[in-house]
C-alpha cells in the first residue's frame, strides 16, 4: 500500500513549475508578468522605490559597521601593512558591490 499523498505536494510542483518558467524568462531578458496572487511581500519587494528605501538602510547600516570597524583598527594601533592593505580591499570591494547593487535597483 503506497503512502497517501502529502496535500501539500501539488502545490509545491505548481509552485516549482512557475518557478521555472519564471527564472527561464528572467534568463532569456523577457519581460516576466506576475499574476495578481502574488504575496503582499513578495510584491512590495519588487517595488523599485521600496527597493531602494532597502538599499539605503543597508547602506547605511554598511557606514555605520565600517565606522567602527576603521575605529578599532586605528584605536588599537593595528596600522601594520597588511591592515592598511585589508582596509583597501575592504572598501573597494564594498564600493564595487555596494554600486553594483544601486546600478540594478535603478535600472529596475
Amino acid at each position: 500500500m503506497a503512502p497517501p499523498e502529502s496535500p501539500h505536494s501539488q502545490t509545491s510542483g505548481a509552485f516549482f513549475v512557475q518557478f521555472l518558467t519564471i527564472y527561464g524568462k528572467i534568463l532569456a531578458m523577457e519581460p516576466v508578468v506576475l499574476s495578481n496572487n502574488i504575496s503582499p511581500i513578495l510584491e512590495a519587494l519588487t517595488n523599485p522605490e521600496v527597493l531602494r528605501v532597502v538599499l539605503g538602510f543597508f547602506i547605511f547600516l554598511f557606514l555605520i559597521m565600517s565606522a567602527i570597524l576603521v575605529f578599532h583598527w586605528h584605536r588599537y594601533g593595528m596600522k601594520s601593512r597588511v591592515i592598511v592593505v585589508a582596509e583597501i580591499v575592504f572598501f573597494i570591494g564594498a564600493l564595487f558591490f555596494m554600486l553594483t547593487a544601486a546600478f540594478s535597483i535603478f535600472l529596475f
